[in-house]
């Protein structure tokens, strides 16, 4: 679920690069900044580099299970938000280019805030709606984030996923079916 939405969304912004430029290759991909040996993929060049850095939780609904039309108790969908970091992994021949392709990036999610099934046709169709906004992190906390990462700093910029639900249909409990009500005082 994580990876079709996050492709659909990136899909969806190469699309607009697309447009603007007339490129035929994508300019944004869906990777890791380093490989678990700290090497940098090749496939990284000259490309803007999104990557997964956080999900939480969103605290949307109360916790606890609830009752379905079925004959049973499920936990609730659980909501999350998806932090999605957009760097620019230019050498510094075409850092200008890179700077480019990042600002035509931040100008489409300005521009297309709420992805749903029918303004985004790749996102799964069971998902009803997400918004995205940026997060804005203080640089202490960006220094943070990319010795973290185990990478050399990138212009980048970061935006917030809100409202991905994840339901897995599990039957918690039985709950079986009431026969007769027996509506006599004594």
């Amino acid at each position: 679920m994580i990876h079709q939405t996050v492709k659909a969304i990136i899909d969806n912004v190469n699309d607009f690069i697309k447009l603007k430029f007339r490129v035929e290759e994508p300019k944004v991909i869906f990777s890791n900044l380093v490989n678990q040996d700290g090497s940098v993929p090749s496939t990284n060049n000259n490309k803007i580099i999104c990557s997964l850095i956080n999900i939480e939780q969103e605290q949307l609904r109360s916790a606890g299970a609830f009752m379905t039309s079925g004959k049973g108790a499920k936990n609730p969908p659980i909501d999350l938000k998806l932090n999605l970091m957009f760097s620019s992994s230019y050498t510094e021949d075409n850092y200008a280019e890179g700077l480019r392709f990042l600002a035509l990036v931040i100008g489409f999610f300005q521009g297309k805030t709420v992805f749903t099934p029918a303004n985004t046709p790749r996102l799964p169709s069971y998902l009803k709606k997400i918004t995205i906004t940026m997060y804005s992190l203080e640089m202490n906390n960006l220094s943070n984030l990319w010795g973290a990462i185990g990478a050399k700093y990138m212009p980048s910029t970061i935006y917030q996923l809100k409202a991905i639900s994840f339901f897995e249909n599990m039957m918690l409990d039985e709950v079986s079916e009431i026969g007769t009500i027996d509506s006599s005082i004594e």
